[in-house]
């Protein structure tokens, strides 16, 4: 819960399925520690958490559409929704933010991939909402 506070602009929390190999968020599976979802070895669903710091474009990664690029100089601060929703779900999907440079930021609309160094993404229970990741 706090998690979604601190930091400016807030970590990304992303609720998906878990899998053997990590948390499934739409097609991407998000790496996490077998000794890290066995923390939590009766929930379906866990919380991913990511700084917009530590997201990077990537090849293969969470599918995000680009609403809005907010410039800040050096840095931009890409606003998006995961890929592939309709326009009611938008309206309640979670904000995924990720900085990235402004010297070329993604064009509104686009569809790009996010990903982290697994060892910057928190990982939440959804019952308790602990950390369970270290």
């Amino acid at each position: 819960f706090v998690a979604g506070f601190i930091g400016s602009p807030a970590m990304n929390l992303i609720s998906g399925e878990v899998t053997e190999a990590g948390v499934r968020i739409g097609d991407y599976v998000v790496p996490v520690a077998r000794e890290v979802l066995a923390k939590a070895p009766s929930e379906e669903t866990l919380t991913i958490g990511i700084r917009p710091e530590n997201c990077v474009i990537a090849e293969d990664g969470i599918a995000v559409e680009v609403s809005l690029i907010e410039e800040l100089g050096a840095d931009a601060l890409a606003y998006s929704v995961p890929a592939g929703l309709t326009a009611d779900e938008k309206l309640v999907a979670p904000q995924i933010v990720a900085r990235v440079s402004a010297r070329n930021p993604p064009l509104r609309g686009a569809t790009l991939h996010l990903a982290a160094d697994p060892a910057a993404v928190q990982v939440f229970s959804e019952k308790t909402q602990e950390r369970l990741s270290d």
